[in-house]
């Protein structure tokens, strides 16, 4: 994921460099694909963070299950 980041504003780095715009429009344009890149990342790890807790869950329903089915018998 880190690599993927890197590699995203070195390409976005490298583009700004070589922009045929102006200064103020090439870092207003830098702005704002920073600020999608990033909220991008952000609903990723957001969703991420929804399938590790939701996992987790079901991981100790089906724990708690196995142990009262063991105490049961």
């Amino acid at each position: 994921m880190k690599r993927m980041l890197f590699l995203l504003l070195a390409g976005a780095a490298i583009g700004a460099l070589f922009a045929p715009d102006k200064g103020t429009k090439t870092r207003k344009r830098l702005r704002t694909d920073t600020k999608r890149i990033t909220d991008d990342l952000m609903y990723d790890l957001d969703r991420s963070l929804e399938a590790v807790h939701d996992w987790t869950n079901k991981v100790k329903k089906t724990v708690k299950e196995t142990a009262d089915s063991l105490h049961l018998k």
